[in-house]
């Protein structure tokens, strides 16, 4: 599986699979993967990027979408029902970067700076305040927003990409402003746990904990011994009692900071190389969960991880799809979720691997499910010419 979003629930694990597509579940005492909705169901008026999932209520699981406007897709855990709500009218891009559930709160800033900051309430998921032209208060000229943002229980921070430059929204009052960091390098990410909040630099071989005024109260400086190794940039800080875990761009490993030895490990078996380097896969990891003691970082272009939190001993293992699909099931389920079909022409629905492209042909094929017409060289060619004309 491919997984970059996800939901932790005692012990099922909800996931939205990259790969094949559809939202599944995961027993974490016997990992059996369960297809809750598939591709089709879960996008019947056509795909869209999402970004999150959240448990509303007692019963529902709930995604959200990029593109906020959208349609949040609602499944009842119970009786399987799935339905599509409209929750906010305005028009953008927008990430969930902070939930507060001691306000019951869902913070969400947007991908560019000229789009609102939106905060809804997470009982009723009524879109409680929207905070338009905060960006006039933002310095500088980088118009994007960094992925991922933290909230210590008073405070929303979210990184202003490749600044030195940090957003503070205020829990209580909504007040906003800017924190410009006295650091030498600009900021990615922040992460906050454990009464800690930690910002990592785009570059270098430096961490930096900040109190809630942005003031570096202690400084961290990555080493490797014994090795030839680098210190990679990172992508992700995740901020736990005795370790600081780093994933790094373009390359395999979790790199871990420990507070008390004050060295660095490097979890991997294998080779640290990324045999993709494409912008698209750029992170072997994207998302993670804590449970029993464990950290477990979910499969993105490497396989499921889980750490121990006092010793770091790890075990990998594979997550698989529902064992009762075929092999044939799964091709086509894989395919379903990035090309259509019409007028016997096939076309890409985002950006699909040749390789499964060319096994779904293959199915197809062996399935004689091509037709001979020949009308289909002319909708070849004017689905060429629509593409690159």
């Amino acid at each position: 599986m491919k997984i970059r979003i996800s939901y932790l629930e005692q012990d099922l694990l909800w996931v939205i699979d990259e790969l094949i597509g559809g939202l599944y579940s995961i027993n974490l005492q016997t990992f059996e993967t369960k297809c809750e909705i598939d591709c089709k169901k879960l996008f019947p008026y056509g795909k869209f990027s999402l970004q999150s999932i959240i448990k509303w209520k007692e019963n529902y699981i709930v995604i959200i979408p990029l593109e906020i406007d959208r349609s949040w897709i609602f499944y009842h855990k119970n009786t399987g029902d799935v339905e599509y709500r409209k929750i906010v009218k305005y028009k953008c891009r927008e990430r969930l970067i902070a939930t507060a559930k001691d306000k019951n709160r869902l913070y969400f800033f947007p991908v560019s700076l000229y789009e609102p900051i939106l905060i809804v309430n997470l009982n009723t998921l009524i879109c409680s305040q929207m905070i338009e032209n905060w960006s006039e208060k933002v310095s500088g000229d980088k118009f994007d927003t960094a992925w991922t943002g933290t909230y210590d229980g008073q405070y929303v921070f979210y990184p202003h990409k490749n600044t030195k430059n940090l957003i503070r929204l205020d829990g209580e009052t909504q007040n906003m402003n800017q924190i410009e960091l006295d650091i030498p390098e600009n900021v990615i990410d922040i992460n906050y746990a454990f009464g800690e909040l930690w910002v990592l630099p785009v570059h270098g071989n430096k961490l930096y904990q900040i109190d809630e005024n942005g003031v570096v109260i202690n400084l961290v400086e990555l080493l490797i011994k014994n090795t030839g190794d680098f210190i990679p940039d990172f992508a992700r800080i995740v901020v736990q009692k005795r370790y600081l875990f780093l994933l790094p761009y373009y390359r395999k490993g979790i790199y871990v900071y420990d507070k008390q030895q004050k060295e660095v490990h490097i979890i991997s078996d294998k080779c640290l190389e990324l045999q993709q380097s494409s912008k698209e896969y750029f992170l072997s990891y994207w998302e993670y969960y804590v449970r029993n003691n464990k950290i477990c970082f979910l499969p993105y272009l490497d396989e499921y991880i889980e750490i121990n939190l006092d010793t770091l001993v790890y075990k990998k293992r594979e997550l698989l799809y529902p064992g009762i699909w075929s092999d044939e099931e799964k091709i086509q389920k894989c395919i379903w979720s990035h090309i259509y079909e019409q007028n016997c022409t096939i076309g890409e629905t985002d950006e699909c691997d040749l390789n499964i492209f060319l096994k779904y042909l293959q199915f197809k094929l062996n399935k004689k499910k091509i037709s001979n017409n020949e009308s289909i060289g002319k909708n070849i060619c004017k689905s060429l010419a629509s593409t690159f004309y």
